[in-house]
């Protein structure tokens, strides 16, 4: 007999919400975004030399030391945190990267020219994001069939592998970072912690959902195995 399951379809609700989140988040800064996206654009087109003009990461540290009102030095903190969010939302993008910058000799990450380092994170990792996004959302459908016998969807090896080491990296990092790091004083510790541990538990139910799995596929047997995949 073949059980019939209607679940929740989370692999494609979560890497949509996330992206429509961060357009939210960013969208009071579309102008310096769109500009900043212009301004790279010129500096690859040949025998056009972009204007020389302080890039919006020096605009924005003239205005720090100009703005002598703590008012809108709170306004202004409050734009970089929206920067932050997309990066601390899809923290695994970031990982994509480090071939990149282990093979780099200067050991950093690629980035367009005339481009601040937060504003390619802020308009790339959501989009990476949706990749892992839509792992996790697999990892939460698997969990929740196993608790009704079915294995479906099926995690594999490297959605394992991957969630086992998101799960080991974040979970270490959430906690080293705010007590045995040296960050900055604009370094949003608390979104730091909420991603990474957004992204431990993410990667902990991938885990969870491929050992579930097996143990179905074992006390299933051969001749059951068949049925314990449909849908």
């Amino acid at each position: 007999m073949v059980r019939e399951r209607h679940a929740f379809p989370f692999r494609w609700v979560l890497p949509i919400t996330q992206l429509v989140l961060c357009v939210v988040v960013l969208w009071p800064l579309r102008a310096t975004l769109i500009q900043q996206i212009r301004d790279s654009v010129r500096a690859y087109r040949p025998l056009k030399t972009p204007p020389s003009r302080p890039s919006a990461n020096q605009q924005i540290r003239i205005l720090v030391l100009d703005a002598v009102n703590p008012q809108q030095q709170r306004a202004l903190q409050a734009l970089e945190r929206r920067e932050w969010t997309p990066m601390m939302l899809d923290l695994p993008s970031g990982l994509m990267q480090l071939p990149y910058v282990i093979l780099n000799p200067a050991k950093k990450e690629w980035i367009p020219r005339d481009m601040d380092f937060k504003t390619w994170r802020a308009i790339s990792w959501p989009l990476l994001g949706m990749l892992f996004w839509w792992g996790a959302g697999r990892g939460i459908e698997a969990l929740l069939a196993t608790r009704q016998h079915l294995v479906h969807p099926r995690i594999g090896w490297i959605e394992t592998i991957v969630g086992a080491a998101l799960f080991m990296f974040c979970a270490v990092a959430a906690v080293c970072l705010p007590l045995y790091g040296r960050v900055g004083e604009d370094f949003p510790v608390k979104l730091w912690v909420a991603g990474s541990g957004t992204w431990a538990v993410l990667g902990r139910v991938m885990v969870a959902a491929r050992v579930a799995q097996w143990r179905i596929r074992r006390r299933a047997g051969p001749s059951n195995v068949t049925e314990a995949f449909q849908t």
